[in-house]
């Protein structure tokens, strides 16, 4: 669970950092 929320924390920092890219990189983890 620790290591879910590590994750999410660095998906949210990648998505915050990419802006016009979130909906591409939301279609890829729904994907995998």
């Amino acid at each position: 669970m620790g290591d879910d929320a590590l994750i999410l924390g660095q998906r949210l920092s990648q998505w915050a950092y990419k802006g016009p890219f979130l909906e591409e990189d939301i279609a890829l983890s729904n994907i995998s």
